[in-house]
């Protein structure tokens, strides 16, 4: 440890580090004026577009998309109910409409069957 700690005090390391920094500084220095003229010329020309996305955004931005489906899919499951309560309300009248020859309320029944067995598998699809 002490060994560490006298190797980065010594004066070879510090001119070292040094002499990094300012090459580091250096080649930015370079480069400013030529990205300040770029810079500058966009401006004068209206074409700057600044883009700024926050990481939390994003975050917002995928538990909304989480809040869509799941609404999307209580209102699948309210419409799958309606169906069937409708179907059965169908099922107890005594004149049955009928719906190229078969019964409406049972048309309702398979309608609502093929909903649901669709919602299932979309759910179970997400799962995985």
């Amino acid at each position: 440890m002490k060994k560490l700690l006298d190797s980065r005090s010594s004066l070879e390391y510090l001119k070292e580090k040094v002499k990094s920094r300012a090459e580091q500084t250096l080649r930015i220095a370079d480069k400013l004026p030529g990205q300040l003229t770029v810079l500058l010329r966009k401006l004068e020309k209206g074409k700057i577009k600044i883009e700024i996305e926050p990481k939390e955004l994003r975050e917002v931005e995928h538990v909304a998309r989480g809040l869509e489906v799941a609404a999307a899919k209580i209102s699948l499951g309210f419409m799958i109910g309606a169906l069937l309560i409708g179907a059965g309300l169908l099922a107890r009248v005594e004149t049955m409409p009928v719906l190229l020859g078969w019964p409406l309320s049972r048309i309702l029944y398979i309608v609502s069957a093929v909903f649901a067995v669709w919602m299932i598998v979309s759910i179970m699809r997400e799962i995985d």
